[in-house]
């Protein structure tokens, strides 16, 4: 993900709480509504702002696992069984992200508290299922419990949250920045755009630590043999460069800031912070700073996802 100062603890977003606090998780005989802490070794900034769509169910939902793959050597593609009939989850218009939870034993004689942790699905409307891929940290207990998730075993999930919306024709170049799995929104955002606005060009800069960390390599390829005039890729790999994500590098691959331009940044706090500035404290967008703020960009050029 780049060594940008990531570590920080997931705050509980105030959009989101009100829905989670008295969700009644359907797993095994529990009868009441479990406590609900947010699994935080790091903290993504689309996380933040989330809004409940209308009309969609603030209920906790089983699914089931029908594959667990590896992807990388931390990371997993684990794809989801939608309940028949079901449309919640599908027919969302980019970003969105589920909420996937489970229950944790605590100390003895108090009872066990929900754990749950945001995770974009690779696209919103892949038919009867959901993708996502998801890293293992050491010390993360639902990316822990959904990487030893076996097909057939189900798990709690949660949504979707709308953290940006697609509009097609709004925009003619779209410029991402991804850091780790901060791709997964993106991904989900660019597959769209590919698909329902003929118009629209996407450059993308992914940066990750080692070769080894690149993620979605391959479907990001086969995005671009599928649209080579509309679709550039850049990887930035640090131990290969020798350094991070710089100006340089965005000035070399972004589209310049001006009409019909929308550059995307979605990574750990310390890379977004670097190349757009932080969100604001109330996790709104906040001023635009950073790499983009010398490059000319102003806040309708920028989103921090």
């Amino acid at each position: 993900e780049g060594n940008f100062g990531c570590r920080a603890r997931l705050g509980q977003p105030s959009a989101m709480a009100s829905g989670f606090r008295a969700a009644r998780p359907l797993i095994g005989a529990l009868a009441a509504p479990l406590p609900l802490l947010l699994d935080g070794r790091r903290r993504w900034v689309g996380a933040g702002n989330a809004v409940q769509n209308e009309g969609l169910d603030k209920t906790w939902a089983q699914l089931k696992c029908m594959k667990n793959e590896k992807h990388t050597h931390d990371t997993r593609k684990i794809t989801f069984q939608l309940p028949k009939g079901e449309t919640r989850w599908t027919e969302q218009v980019p970003i969105t992200n589920v909420m996937v939870g489970a229950p944790f034993p605590q100390a003895e004689g108090e009872a066990p508290k929900m754990i749950a942790r945001p995770y974009n699905p690779l696209t919103v409307d892949e038919p009867g299922s959901l993708t996502i891929l998801v890293k293992k940290y050491a010390d993360a207990k639902i990316g822990g419990k959904l990487h030893e998730l076996e097909a057939g075993q189900t798990i709690d999930v949660k949504g979707g949250f709308q953290q940006w919306s697609f509009e097609p024709y709004k925009y003619a170049h779209y410029g991402m920045v991804a850091g780790g799995t901060g791709i997964t929104p993106l991904m989900q955002a660019l597959t769209c755009i590919l698909e329902k606005d003929p118009n629209a060009k996407v450059t993308l800069v992914c940066a990750n630590k080692t070769p080894q960390d690149v993620l979605l390599a391959d479907e990001l390829a086969a995005l671009q043999k599928a649209h080579p005039k509309r679709l550039t890729v850049y990887h930035h790999i640090d131990s290969v460069a020798g350094s991070q994500v710089s100006p340089e590098v965005l000035k070399r691959h972004l589209p310049a800031a001006g009409p019909g331009v929308l550059v995307m940044v979605c990574g750990p706090m310390g890379l977004v912070k670097a190349v757009a500035g932080p969100k604001a404290k109330d996790y709104t967008q906040g001023d635009v700073g950073g790499f983009l703020k010398d490059m000319g960009y102003s806040p309708v050029h920028v989103w921090k996802v």
